[in-house]
């Protein structure tokens, strides 16, 4: 007797999430909660053969400016939304009884979704069957290793480096999973693929100096700026990145309980832009404490 042959769907995922006060963290530890989800179904040939948007109504954040205007997401598309469990169920419903592995850019995703089911006491069949380690490939990590990278690359960098002209707009769900998938098809299609690398040209030059060489020039620069000295010492004291201290703005600290959130961060795109964006690593969003002095 025939069997029939049983071929691997791919689905490419992506998420986009606002960010949850504080006031509401005794109840919901983290700091940002799932208000889309970004879908694009792939053949066995890394084909494009359907797409999924999904709202998704938050428990606990809020659609603020700065996370609407680097979405375009608005109020409207989520206030009558689906809760987490069900747009999860639908998306497992939407998949049906294929076979298939679960693409994303980076592993923040599993881990955000994971995060929520757990604070949120999600029990369902079909969304533990769709969140099974062995479903997902972080296809950010499989970028770096192929290409033997010292760093990650944000989807827009990988997309240049791959001369992939991207379709829609960076943040948008569904836009980013169709560009993600159009990366993994030319990639995973054409193995021996090169992206292009570009290195610092070579110099006798020693650049290198300690902190306190560079809190000394400081000093010597702004002499008695006690603000600015201020900054710079939160800047090392905590540790934070440098694109990380360029995006705090008043508001991120709570001089209450002396802490400061790092949600966000300033990045500077392939075209010289300078935009706002959400941490993508597990350990980018965290709350730091800050000393009284």
């Amino acid at each position: 007797q025939d069997t029939e042959e049983v071929y691997m769907n791919y689905l490419v995922i992506d998420l986009e999430m606002c960010r949850v006060k504080k006031l509401y963290r005794k109840t919901y530890k983290y700091a940002s909660e799932i208000i889309q989800i970004g879908a694009v179904l792939l053949d066995e040939g890394f084909n494009r053969i359907a797409t999924m948007c999904e709202y998704v109504n938050p428990e606990y954040g809020v659609l603020d400016n700065f996370i609407e205007s680097m979405t375009g997401i608005k109020n409207r598309d989520i206030k009558q939304a689906p809760k987490l469990t069900e747009a999860l169920e639908h998306l497992s419903d939407w998949l049906g009884d294929r076979e298939y592995k679960v693409y994303a850019w980076s592993d923040s995703d599993r881990t955000q979704i994971l995060r929520e089911i757990k604070a949120k006491n999600i029990e369902s069949a079909k969304i533990d069957d769709f969140m099974k380690a062995d479903r997902w490939i972080d296809y950010q990590d499989v970028f770096k290793k192929r290409f033997d990278l010292d760093r990650c690359y944000s989807l827009e960098d990988a997309l240049e480096s791959a001369e992939i002209e991207p379709e829609g707009r960076f943040h948008d769900g569904l836009d980013d999973a169709v560009n993600t998938g159009a990366l993994i098809k030319k990639l995973e299609l054409n193995p021996e693929y090169e992206i292009a690398k570009y290195a610092l040209p070579e110099s006798d030059e020693h650049l290198s100096c300690t902190i306190g060489d560079l809190f000394e020039g400081l000093q010597l620069k702004f002499g008695e700026s006690a603000s600015t000295m201020k900054w710079c010492t939160l800047f090392f004291h905590t540790g934070m990145r440098i694109s990380e201290f360029c995006g705090l703005t008043l508001k991120d600290f709570d001089v209450e309980n002396r802490t400061v959130d790092i949600d966000h961060q300033l990045q500077r795109t392939s075209d010289m832009r300078y935009i706002i964006e959400t941490t993508k690593t597990d350990a980018g969003t965290r709350v730091l404490p800050i000393t009284e002095n």
